[in-house]
Order: C-alpha cells, then sequence, then structure tokens
C-alpha cells in the first residue's frame, strides 16, 4: 500500500514539475521580442544635372503597408576599394527620404560606366534591418522640336555617358510623352529610342495657353538602368484659349448674362419672396382671429 502511495506521489510530482517548465517556456520566451521586419524600397531618378535616389521604408501589418518614419537611413557607393559613405538622411512621416548627387561628382564608376548606390537601414529595437542598391548607368536627354513639311514634331535623344570622354546612343527604350493638365498630365505619345533618337507628332490639337504655349515632358520611366530620366521644354504650338483672349465670358452680373442663370435667379427669388408673403399672410390671419376671439 505504501509503494503504491509512493508511486502517485511521484508521479504527481513529475507531472507538477512538467506542467511548470511548460509553462514558463512563454514567459522566459517573452524577454526576447522578435523584431519586425522592415522592407526597403529605392528607385532612381536622373535630370541633365542630378542622380537622385529615392527610397521608401515600411512594414507590414495586416496586409498594409504601414511607413516607418523618422528612420536613419545610410548611402554609400561602391568603388573598386569597398563600400564609401556619402550621407545619411531621415524617414518623412511617410517613410520617404532622398539622397541626391551632382553629376559632375559622380562617384565612382566601372569601366562599363555602371554606378552602385547602396541604401542601408541598420535597424533599431523594433524593426530589424535592410538594404538594397541600385546598379544604373547616367544618362544625358535633350527635347526639341522640328517642322518637316508642315508637319510639327517632338525630338527626344539620349546618350549614355560612361566617362567623360566616351558617349553612347542609348537604344531600344521606350520614351513616354506628356502635356500637362490641369490636375494630371496626359499622355500624347510614345516613341522608341533607336540610335538615340524617336519622334512623335505634336499633339496640335491641344489648347496651350493665351499665346498657345505648351509644355511637353518626355521620360524614360522605370528602365532598370536609367531608371526614371526626365526633360521638358516649351513652345507656342497648341491652340490658343479664345476665352483668354478677350473678354467674352458672360456672367450673371453681365447684361448679357447666360439665360438659364437668369430663369434659375428668378424662380429662386420667386420661391423666397412668396415664402415671406405667406408669412405675412398668416400673421395677418393670426391676428385677426385673436381679436375674434377677445370679442
Amino acid at each position: 500500500m505504501k509503494t503504491k502511495n509512493r508511486f502517485i506521489l511521484i508521479t504527481v510530482i513529475l507531472i507538477f514539475v512538467i506542467m511548470v517548465f511548460t509553462s514558463a517556456k512563454p514567459i522566459f520566451a517573452q524577454d526576447e521580442v522578435e523584431s519586425i521586419k522592415s522592407r526597403m524600397d529605392v528607385a532612381l531618378f536622373q535630370n541633365n544635372t542630378s542622380i537622385i535616389i529615392n527610397t521608401d521604408l515600411i512594414y507590414r501589418l495586416n496586409r498594409q503597408s504601414i511607413p516607418i518614419v523618422n528612420a536613419e537611413i545610410s548611402y554609400y557607393y561602391e568603388s573598386d576599394t569597398g563600400e564609401v559613405f556619402l550621407q545619411t538622411t531621415n524617414t518623412d512621416d511617410n517613410g520617404f527620404c532622398t539622397m541626391q548627387i551632382d553629376k559632375q561628382k559622380m562617384p565612382y564608376k566601372d569601366d562599363e560606366g555602371f554606378f552602385t548606390i547602396i541604401s542601408r537601414y541598420n535597424g533599431d529595437d523594433k524593426f530589424s534591418a535592410s538594404e538594397e542598391e541600385f546598379v544604373g548607368k547616367e544618362l544625358t536627354v535633350s527635347i526639341s522640336f522640328a517642322e518637316v513639311d508642315s508637319v510639327k514634331t517632338i525630338v527626344f535623344s539620349a546618350e549614355e555617358i560612361t566617362n567623360p570622354d566616351l558617349k553612347t546612343a542609348a537604344n531600344e527604350i521606350d520614351v513616354n510623352f506628356y502635356v500637362p493638365r490641369l490636375i494630371n498630365a496626359i499622355n500624347v505619345g510614345t516613341g522608341y529610342l533607336e540610335e538615340g533618337n524617336t519622334t512623335i507628332a505634336f499633339p496640335v490639337t491641344l489648347p496651350g495657353d493665351s499665346a498657345g504655349n505648351m509644355e511637353v515632358i518626355a521620360k524614360i520611366e522605370e528602365d532598370e538602368y536609367y531608371g526614371t530620366a526626365e526633360i521638358s521644354a516649351s513652345i507656342n504650338w497648341g491652340k490658343v484659349k479664345p476665352w483668354l483672349v478677350g473678354d467674352d465670358r458672360r456672367g450673371l452680373g453681365d447684361t448679357d448674362a447666360p439665360l438659364w442663370m437668369v430663369y434659375t435667379l428668378i424662380t429662386l427669388l420667386s420661391v423666397v419672396w412668396f415664402h415671406y408673403m405667406y408669412i405675412v399672410f398668416v400673421l395677418f390671419v393670426i391676428k385677426k382671429d385673436g381679436k375674434n376671439c377677445q370679442e
């Protein structure tokens, strides 16, 4: 009997110990908080004077992208001897920051004209580290206008800069042309670079300003090596806006106001005055009924 009781006691103790250690494991694990995975995206933008690296830093929560605010992003470029520090910037309220390099002070490029820019986030107590790099090439672009056989055209040219003494024509790249409007720019055509040049017909049917001036923007967008390259120029080939030339717009205060405005105003004023007259009439009836009741 004693042996049986001793066996039960030992079994109970073992079960108790197992339960204690099993329940204690999550408690100890809480001290080691796993970092939230950060996600970085970089994009290159260039014009004829600058290289710009745009960085977005986010994390995912419930399938939503949440910006990581005020995070320190360090930029480097790769040389033949290793990484060289460029600068440090902090992300804004949208998790976005940017770094600009003057093309006159371009960092190291290899023999084929490639440069590598690294964007790095070292992480902190809450978020894990992350980094991205962009391997690109320098591009110079130009835009001009020509009229050949009464056809007005836009001419776009692009050259790849391997080094200051070596320029080669950019080829087999799509170029989109836009005209800014009140809210968004509209696409007026797409060209294809061959031997560094492409042309499209000028959109002569679109209105310009009072003198017919119109701005045209040419873009190489999200190319693998050139990123987004953009240039713009203006010319007076657009349609003149007639309402800007003379003072022939009609308003409600003019003697020749549009009839729909006149009729609408008359109707609204008539309704308002009818309500005034009805209220006066009701007050008169109430006053009269009050005198009758006193008599």
